[in-house]
């Protein structure tokens, strides 16, 4: 009877909008009904078009229903009561849990269209070395193999060879010259079994503790993340390219139109019987989403708030067990979406999608912060691919490159620097001196490199005789000031500087002898200090052709080579600090 009721509540609806479309349509389905329930004067007046007699007769029937009182069991009544709230509350959490999801959605498609080239560069690139660091693992792993099939038949020669030299001995007198021989040979072929044996446990070892697996792992994750962002950004693209067929207001008119209908025909808030329906309205509405279609998702709403009978569970069951299923259903279904809800609200991206206001202002700034840092990396020598690699695939040079830049591109405005051109090359070098002539910032730093010093300074800081002087120009400028300024500005106590003068002879009355030794002693300080300086250079060009070396391919994978030339390196640092100190008393 409710049924009934509410399909001629649509047709009274209906003709007071003179809408016959609904109006014959809700006719079709009140003439499947006895004629005893439905009146026949009512369908007869639609069908002869006799609407305003029609909208009489509907009237009288619905206030004659209304006067009729029936009972009704109170728990079923307080359940369909609870249940009716539920699916509010639901319908509600779905439109809160979409509304969410179209935020993030707009926000990645916004993402994904302005930096996603970038992001999808990098992906590729960890792909192509996670297959590299793969084919490094399998290609040493060949060799191990051959290293040990070598070793194998080595010492089966070895064994050979030793059976051998036994038999020979045994044959010889004892106290011969000749026997002495063989037993040395004997002892020499037994130490090379004896290491052979060793190095074959090694590789056994090593074959036992080898494990590709991790290797194997990173190449498929990488793999798959990057098809899957290729993905990603295809679908962002096509979006665009769809919602570009509607204007800023239909777009959003689209996404309202689309809540509001999935909100009516959701399957977690209808009766089980309607869950088919239920469904198929909402893949056509979802279809006519992801096409732009506006009209096509106006019309489903349409007919999902006037031309369909009522689709939630509390209109059409009156089954007490029924109802209360349907109550503990819809529960779980809600504590559901409040934890789903909860967890989006947590995660980063929908912290960021919220707290920016001016989306495109926001990825503007981003593709200028990019400009900047490719800038700044083709500044340091980081061009086209290379600034895609990752910081343990660098030199040491290049690391070091990577900080400078790291250090230009921070919001710092005073640097401490300890020696920083220490194991950079003349071209690197160049790059720091330009840099820090371009930084607007305070730099103070410590170094030996004079010529760094000259092409950077502006005041030197001469720490002497527990005093500070204070030199307003480059190095040259220092040399040039030094004995003047630290007599002037950092004298040694009253008392020693007296006793000095009382005791050491002013330059006018030294006598010829002694000024010919004082002009010695300077000639042996600066061929000294020549010395010196052309060591440090030699060592310093040496040190640079070994990091060059160093990241060859077939010096790279030679682990013995490389031990060979860390220890050369470690030996050049070891020398150029006595070398700098030395400089330092020199100069």
């Amino acid at each position: 009877m409710n049924k009934i009721i509410k399909r001629l509540e649509i047709v009274k609806s209906a003709i007071e909008l003179e809408d016959e479309e609904i109006i014959f349509q809700q006719v079709a389905h009140l003439k499947n009904e006895p004629l005893s329930v439905v009146p026949g004067t009512i369908v007869q007046a639609i069908e002869e078009r006799r609407f305003s007699d029609a909208l009489r007769e509907i009237s009288a029937w619905l206030q004659s229903q209304r006067a009729v009182s029936t009972w009704q069991d109170p728990a079923i009544a307080a359940s369909k009561l609870e249940l009716k709230a539920l699916e509010t509350q639901l319908r509600d959490l779905i439109d809160k849990r979409n509304t969410r999801i179209q935020i993030l959605d707009d926000f990645n498609d916004l993402y994904h269209l302005r930096l996603g080239p970038l992001m999808s560069r990098i992906l590729e690139l960890r792909k192509q070395l996670a297959a590299s660091a793969q084919r490094k693992q399998e290609a040493e792993r060949k060799r191990r193999e051959k290293d040990y099939q070598s070793c194998q038949h080595y010492i089966s020669q070895a064994v050979d060879q030793l059976a051998r030299l036994k038999q020979h001995w045994m044959n010889q007198n004892s106290d011969s010259r000749e026997s002495v021989e063989t037993r040395q040979r004997i002892q020499q072929q037994t130490e090379l079994i004896t290491a052979l044996l060793a190095e074959i446990r090694e590789l056994e070892n090593d074959f036992s503790r080898q494990d590709d697996s991790a290797t194997r792992q990173a190449q498929e994750e990488a793999s798959h993340e990057y098809d899957e962002y290729q993905e990603q950004q295809q679908d962002a693209q096509h979006r665009f390219s769809r919602d570009q067929r509607l204007s800023s207001d239909e777009r959003n008119e689209l996404k309202r139109l689309w809540r509001q209908a999935s909100r009516l025909c959701h399957p977690d808030v209808v009766a089980d019987d309607l869950k088919e329906k239920a469904h198929q309205m909402m893949v056509q509405l979802n279809q006519a989403r992801q096409n732009a279609d506006l009209a096509a998702v106006r019309a489903l709403l349409t007919q999902l708030q006037s031309g369909l009978e009522p689709m939630m569970a509390s209109d059409r069951l009156n089954d007490l067990q029924h109802l209360r299923s349907k109550i503990q259903q819809l529960r779980e279904h809600i504590n559901a979406l409040l934890k789903e809800i909860t967890e989006l609200e947590a995660e980063n991206a929908w912290r960021l999608a919220t707290s920016v206001t001016d989306k495109e202002a926001y990825f503007s700034d981003q593709q200028r912060a990019l400009t900047e840092i490719r800038n700044t990396l083709a500044a340091f020598l980081f061009t086209g691919d290379d600034v895609f690699k990752v910081i343990s695939s660098l030199s040491g040079g290049e690391r070091g490159r990577v900080s400078l830049a790291k250090l230009m591109l921070s919001e710092a405005n005073f640097l401490i620097l300890d020696e920083p051109t220490n194991h950079l090359d003349i071209a690197s070098k160049e790059i720091l001196e330009e840099a820090l002539n371009s930084y607007t910032g305070t730099v103070l730093y410590v170094s030996h490199d004079r010529y760094f010093i000259n092409q950077t300074a502006t005041r030197i800081l001469d720490l002497t005789n527990q005093s500070v002087v204070n030199y307003i120009g480059d190095y040259d400028y220092y040399l040039e000031k030094k004995e003047e300024l630290t007599e002037k500005y950092a004298p040694t106590a009253q008392e020693a500087t007296e006793e000095a003068k009382e005791e050491t002879p002013s330059e006018g009355k030294l006598t010829w002898q002694q000024q010919k030794e004082e002009q010695a002693r300077k000639r042996k300080q600066e061929n000294e200090l020549k010395k010196v300086e052309k060591r440090i250079e030699e060592l310093e060009t040496r040190d640079k052709e070994i990091d060059d070396t160093l990241v060859l391919p077939d010096v790279c994978t030679n682990v013995g080579r490389c031990a060979e030339l860390s220890r050369e390196k470690d030996k050049i640092q070891a020398e150029l600090e006595e070398l700098y100190e030395k400089w330092e008393e020199l100069a």
